[in-house]
């Protein structure tokens, strides 16, 4: 070839597959040097398709390889030709075209798609791929594992029906983010947590999601979406969070015991000549005086007072808690009493208390603290001047206690229980209020 005026001659590099026609011209196939090139499985088929097209007189296809003199072996595709000479002689014109390269691009391609087909069968993450219309050409079968919902139930659908499983409070959210990434190729889709409704069981299923837009080699412009199930680690990171709290609540607790201590004993020291004198006082009264019903007031509040320190020392662990038999009808009348004044301008305190009810285990302290909050709750509901609180007292059988009513885990064991309650007409409690 001549590539210009004084330009010497340049030969061809010659192909790796050239072989001298002299080994081929004249001879059979059998005969020919190419039977030495032909891989041995595709001898058989390859003549089995020279005679069917010389016997039908037909065009034939065929595939075969050989081997090159570097020895890699070379795939080609064949179309072969039989026509009749004017002297009546039958030929076979073959084209044979090299597609070594194209057979490894398909089966690259192919190994390709059998790793993506593996990797998203094996991963726990819920893969999506959605077309430029919003329609979801592929959903992996890790959506029914974390979600219940199956793929076959959301392919050929639109992706935006997807988010209607999502949680009220992240749906516009998530949809908002991925509107404003749509279509934009390389543009990525970072979802914040999101929570999914489990259509069986109902529970909700907490996701991290990541998605981009890609071009296909074909031009086409698909997205791909990646949704990790997390919901492990929101619980435990709630778990940690949750643990905190109550770190920080034990150890504020521990300083109101520690300051509940201090001012006990302050207020100890206030209590006792209160009590030292009314005391006196009362030993200095007739038993008609006028002012000893209040003498014998103030003494019991001091009292009251005294149990009530009793209970912030065994609340802060310097005092143990004092259990003695209790009469609960009294107890409850002591109470009402006391708190007569500081109800009296709301409420008529109304009293239902059972006589000679058998004594119960408890501390004085605490359970007047229950049945004064019970009263001040009370009156504090009430329509004001115009309610009734009742105090009423009686024994209650276990079988017929609602679970509801009862405090702790245990189940109460069959007999008879002291019970004391206090009940108001005021505007009651809503259901939040009751939930705590």
């Amino acid at each position: 070839d001549q590539q210009g005026a004084g330009t010497a001659p340049q030969r061809r590099r010659p192909r790796v597959g050239r072989r001298p026609l002299d080994g081929i011209l004249g001879k059979t196939l059998k005969e020919s040097a190419l039977l030495g090139l032909l891989h041995p499985d595709d001898r058989g088929p390859l003549y089995a398709t020279y005679r069917e097209g010389i016997e039908l007189v037909q065009e034939t296809r065929s595939h075969f390889r050989l081997r090159f003199p570097d020895g890699s072996w070379h795939s080609f595709d064949g179309v072969s030709t039989p026509f009749e000479q004017a002297d009546g002689s039958l030929r076979i014109m073959s084209i044979c075209r090299d597609v070594t390269e194209t057979e490894q691009a398909r089966r690259g391609q192919h190994d390709s798609e059998s790793l993506y087909r593996i990797v998203t069968e094996l991963s726990r993450d819920v893969i999506f791929e959605i077309n430029a219309a919003g329609k979801v050409i592929f959903a992996s079968s890790s959506l029914e594992e974390s979600t219940g919902i199956k793929p076959s139930d959301v392919c050929g659908g639109d992706y935006l029906d997807l988010f209607e499983h999502c949680h009220p409070d992240d749906r516009e959210r998530d949809l908002n983010h991925f509107e404003r990434a749509k279509g934009e190729v390389g543009e990525r889709i970072y979802y914040q947590p999101f929570r999914v409704r489990h259509v069986v069981d109902g529970s909700w299923v907490w996701f991290s999601s990541i998605g981009t837009w890609y071009e296909t080699a074909s031009g086409e412009i698909r997205m791909l979406d990646v949704a990790r199930d997390i919901t492990r680690e929101v619980q435990r990171e709630e778990e940690r969070l949750e643990l905190a709290r109550q770190m920080q609540e034990a150890q504020r607790l521990e300083s109101l015991g520690v300051m509940a201590g201090g001012i006990t004993h302050d207020f100890n020291n206030l209590l006792t000549p209160i009590l030292g004198d009314s005391e006196l006082a009362l030993l200095d009264l007739s038993a008609d005086s006028p002012i000893r019903p209040r003498i014998e007031q103030i003494r019991r509040a001091a009292q009251r007072a005294a149990a009530l320190t009793r209970q912030l020392l065994a609340y802060s662990g310097q005092e143990p808690v004092l259990i003695e038999p209790l009469s609960v009808s009294e107890l409850a009348k002591e109470m009402g009493q006391l708190l007569e004044g500081a109800v009296s301008g709301k409420a008529a305190l109304i009293y239902d208390l059972a006589e000679d009810l058998p004594t119960v285990e408890a501390d004085s302290a605490q359970l007047s603290q229950v049945v004064m909050n019970l009263i001040t709750n009370a009156a504090e509901a009430v329509r004001e001047g115009a309610g009734r609180i009742t105090l009423r007292t009686g024994i209650v059988e276990a079988e017929k206690v609602e679970r509801r009513n009862v405090v702790g885990d245990s189940e109460p064991t069959v007999g008879s229980y002291v019970f004391f309650e206090v009940v108001d007409d005021g505007c009651g409690m809503d259901a939040e209020t009751q939930s705590k």
